[in-house]
């Protein structure tokens, strides 16, 4: 039970700093979308996934408490505050401990009030849906579906928590709520081409 608090308390502040810094724009990337999907792998933390249009790359440092951190975000979208609010961003956590996959299931009950709490105490955030197991490309984990505001803008969005060994991977999906319809489906494609090695 120590353990499993030690886990949702590392979570807790991840997520914060997740949702917070998905809308934020960095330098652009060598990779610029084209009209075919274009592969993206990290080999130091063990992923990969495919983007296309709108989405191109948005390097960033990672914030305190992230080993690693980019953005997949529509360049062409909508800007607040002059950065990108709309897109897809991938940071990876260090853990200190390993979790097998048949454990991650039984985080749900740790995990799931802690990300809900997480989300009610975001500007104007609520989640819009239940907390549910999930495996994407054969890694468990959890996802929810969420609103908040991104810098005072109604904002949408879907966060994956997947978890392996002693990394969490969590990908945010994210758009302002006049964009989130139309965009929704190339999120999300996005993020089910997500693999680990």
């Amino acid at each position: 039970m120590r353990r499993m608090r030690r886990h949702a308390a590392l979570l807790l502040v991840a997520f914060a700093l997740a949702v917070t810094l998905a809308a934020c724009g960095g330098e652009p990337g060598a990779d610029e979308p084209s009209g075919e999907a274009t592969p993206y792998t990290n080999a130091q933390y063990g992923f990969t996934l495919s983007y296309s249009e709108p989405l191109g790359v948005v390097t960033m440092d990672p914030p305190a408490g992230e080993a690693y951190s980019i953005v997949f975000a529509d360049k062409e979208g909508t800007l607040v505050d002059d950065q990108y609010a709309n897109g897809l961003r991938v940071s990876v956590l260090e853990l200190d401990q390993v979790i097998e996959a048949a454990d991650v299931p039984k985080l749900e009950k740790e995990i799931a009030p802690v990300i809900e709490e997480m989300i009610a105490d975001l500007p104007e955030g609520k989640t819009t849906s239940e907390v549910t197991a999930v495996t994407v490309n054969g890694t468990p984990g959890y996802v929810v579906d969420y609103e908040a505001a991104i810098s005072g803008e109604q904002g949408l969005g879907r966060l994956y928590v997947l978890i392996k060994g002693d990394k969490e991977y969590h990908l945010t999906l994210q758009a302002v709520a006049a964009d989130w319809e139309e965009l929704e489906p190339t999120l999300e494609k996005t993020a089910q081409t997500f693999t680990l090695e």
